[in-house]
């Protein structure tokens, strides 16, 4: 494992969270500190995840790594943690997107037990029952359809089946971090081109914001 064990955690507990829940932006921000170094490691590990294929946005954005790159830049000239009057109406691009895990990572998540398998199938209870019965309600939640939603469906099922055979408790406690999930998930970024390093993907400009 290459991260530090703060990020490993910090990146663990956003994707075990977006499985079954949408997270906003700025709620996967922060963090510890909340402050400069906080906002970079944000503003790199969205675009991992996202060129990765490991979580989607709510925007909805455009295909292909150069929309990636304009929504994330976006979100790399703004402070997320400045409060001030100044920076309030600039605050909105961190507020408004919606992130959650692609069936993929959730699927990669659901293989060391990281998926809530309670709240998986909630919801896919939930979306099978508005397929089923109010299929004019699509597009709505992210799916252009009933099938659409039907398939996540399939995924939300399949996930919380492979969650409790790979161990996962009903248990209030924080999950302890699995090195084997992150090193699986290093391996992608990896793959697709954007490896864990120290180095800033995308500088943040902290000339806009207030935090240095």
């Amino acid at each position: 494992m290459r991260m530090p064990v703060r990020v490993a955690e910090w990146l663990q507990d956003n994707l075990h969270v977006m499985a079954t829940d949408d997270l906003s932006a700025i709620s996967f921000a922060s963090g510890e500190s909340n402050d400069g170094e906080q906002w970079q490691l944000a503003v790199d590990m969205i675009y991992r995840c996202l060129v990765s294929g490991l979580i989607n946005v709510y925007a909805p954005l455009e295909d292909g790594l150069d929309a990636i790159e304009r929504f994330v830049r976006g979100l790399a000239e703004v402070d997320p943690f400045d409060r001030s009057e100044a920076n309030w109406v600039a605050i909105g691009v961190w507020l408004g997107p919606l992130f959650h895990d692609t069936d993929r990572g959730m699927e990669i998540s659901a293989r060391y037990g990281l998926v809530n398998a309670d709240a998986a199938e909630v919801l896919a209870r939930g979306w099978k029952q508005a397929a089923e019965n109010k299929p004019e309600c699509f597009p709505v939640g992210g799916f252009e359809d009933a099938n659409d939603a039907l398939k996540h469906v399939d995924s939300l099922f399949n996930c919380a089946a492979i969650s409790r055979a790979a161990g996962w408790i009903s248990s209030g406690q924080s999950i302890p971090l699995n090195e084997a999930f992150i090193e699986e998930v290093e391996a992608i970024f990896e793959e697709c081109g954007v490896p864990w390093s120290c180095n800033p993907l995308i500088p943040v400009s902290y000339e806009s914001g207030s935090r240095k």
